[in-house]
């Protein structure tokens, strides 16, 4: 089993929590962070290998640590993912497969 890990901590380095996001088989990174408005946090990363294929996945978690949503796109394989958030909530995901440039908008 594939884990993403997200830990948040105060300024004194107290922690306080963390959290793992599964993924089964192969393996799995995150490669961006951002922060809308509200300070919810989402992720972008990338999974490949075993029986799970390869892609990019989008989480986006409260400032409290609950998982708010998570998505998977499936791609015959990726460059990088990058994450940005515009002022009304938007979140855009870059990503390339090394032939195509590839933009996803949640909102």
């Amino acid at each position: 089993m594939l884990q993403l890990l997200i830990i948040t901590a105060y300024s004194q380095l107290n922690l306080s929590w963390e959290r793992f996001y599964s993924v089964n088989n192969g393996r799995a990174g995150v490669e961006s962070m951002s922060f809308d408005s509200c300070g919810n946090i989402i992720t972008a990363g990338f999974f490949y290998g075993g029986t799970i294929g390869s892609g990019i996945i989008v989480t986006k978690y409260s400032p409290e640590g609950q998982l708010i949503w998570s998505k998977q796109e499936n791609l015959s394989d990726k460059a990088y993912v990058k994450s940005s958030v515009d002022r009304d909530g938007n979140i855009f995901i870059g990503t390339s497969d090394y032939s195509d440039w590839i933009i996803y908008k949640y909102n």
